[in-house]
């Protein structure tokens, strides 16, 4: 026959599953996050190669490029509207 658990006990038992709980919960938003951003880079990578055909879209081409050399190169024309002026 198995004793009935007291308080302290219950109390851990609880507490132990929670935590089993949390992490196992940490785990699978981990691997919910890799698998989305594989999939939209995946889904960018087909756009660019199979629709686009490797050029850019006519919107890209008024995004400058940028690089840690160069800096931001906004005109007025292409300044996107969250840039000050």
């Amino acid at each position: 026959m198995l004793a009935k658990p007291n308080a302290a006990i219950a109390s851990e038992l609880v507490r132990d599953l929670a935590e089993m709980i949390e992490s196992a919960q940490k785990q699978v938003a981990s691997v919910a996050n890799v698998a989305l951003t594989a999939l939209h880079w995946q889904i960018g990578h087909h756009v660019r190669t199979r629709v686009l055909e490797g050029q850019r879209a006519a919107y890209g081409a008024q995004i400058p490029r940028w690089t840690p050399k160069s800096g931001h190169q906004w005109t007025p024309e292409n300044r996107p509207p969250h840039v000050a002026r």
